[in-house]
């Protein structure tokens, strides 16, 4: 509900939202890698695949993206993930450019450690993101991330029957050989009601 009030020469507006504080605890990992660099993590809420997919590839040439996931969260929300680390700018300007959803895009840059979290395991009834498919323009022009590659790999997030060996054996040979990663765990499902 929003509102708006004169005082004087001034307007004063009001936005009051009721929100749903019932939430509970996901388990997520953080996209900044442990010498300062960023991979590719996006949330899209409310949209189709097939408009994440478009998307992507406009991105992917707008922002010379070598390769990415694309990861089925729920009914009309997914996630996408790369593996390329990139400077903090440059991840700035993707996420400026891209539809992800507002709050994933803009909090974490005001209030955190400039790390923005995706999560790996299950919410709200749901089972964990699948991946439903992967992309590959090229093969990686910087250093990959290890701890991002293993750990989405071990958690089933990443999965290598959907990734031509050729592709993985680049990815590969691109490796930082990092082994620390940013895991998490965080309160998830509040619902603006009004």
């Amino acid at each position: 509900m929003e509102g708006m009030i004169k005082v004087g020469h001034y307007r004063l507006t009001l936005k009051v939202s009721l929100i749903n504080a019932k939430s509970e605890y996901c388990e997520g990992y953080g996209n900044r890698t442990q010498d300062g660099y960023y991979i590719l993590a996006l949330d899209y809420d409310g949209f189709r695949q097939d408009w994440v997919e478009e998307e992507m590839q406009r991105l992917a040439i707008d922002h010379d993206i070598s390769s990415y996931a694309v990861l089925k969260c729920g009914e009309r929300s997914y996630h996408v993930v790369g593996l390329e680390k990139m400077p903090y700018r440059a991840y700035l300007s993707l996420l400026r450019d891209s539809s992800a959803d507002s709050a994933f895009k803009w909090i974490p840059k005001y209030v955190s450690l400039k790390r923005w979290v995706l999560r790996y395991s299950g919410k709200e009834g749901r089972g964990s993101p699948e991946m439903v498919s992967w992309h590959y323009r090229h093969k990686p022009k910087g250093k990959v991330s290890q701890a991002h590659l293993d750990l989405l790999l071990k958690s089933g997030l990443l999965r290598k029957d959907y990734i031509p060996v050729k592709e993985f054996d680049e990815l590969m040979s691109k490796s930082d050989k990092s082994s620390d990663i940013y895991l998490c765990s965080y309160r998830t499902g509040n619902k603006v009601i009004l």
